[in-house]
């Protein structure tokens, strides 16, 4: 009986340790964020995409695990940023946000790519063009 136990085990730790898929890096921002900060949050980092979301917003909700789906089939290559819009007044200001959500790529710094409202993995996927 001890022998089978280990048997899988050792069966477990092989397919756990094999496995290559990367975890989403998702960071949520909490408020008081501004342009400075911002910049900071996203300087040295080849590609990342920005949430700018609301609790209280049906389409944010929605397009949540949209959005970390893919980002987790991108394999690391994107960095995924939730900013929260009514915990960062000021950025959203700063940045003119009228509606949500809003999203915005940056490459190496560079904003190359905006969207508002609900999309798809097909629309996110031109993001990375």
């Amino acid at each position: 009986m001890r022998n089978i136990l280990y048997s899988f085990l050792i069966i477990g730790l092989l397919f756990s340790c094999g496995s290559k898929e990367k975890p989403v890096e998702t960071t949520a921002v909490s408020s008081g964020l501004t342009e400075a900060t911002f910049a900071e949050k996203i300087k040295g980092k080849p590609m990342v995409i920005i949430d700018y979301n609301a609790t209280w917003c049906g389409p944010c909700k929605q397009l949540s695990p949209i959005l970390k789906e893919w980002v987790k089939a991108q394999n690391g290559k994107v960095e995924l940023i939730e900013i929260d819009v009514d915990e960062n007044q000021e950025l959203a200001k700063s940045k003119k946000i009228e509606a949500i959500p809003y999203l915005e790529m940056y490459k190496n710094g560079v904003k190359t790519w905006s969207s508002v409202g609900l999309i798809g993995k097909e629309e996110l996927d031109k993001s990375l063009h």
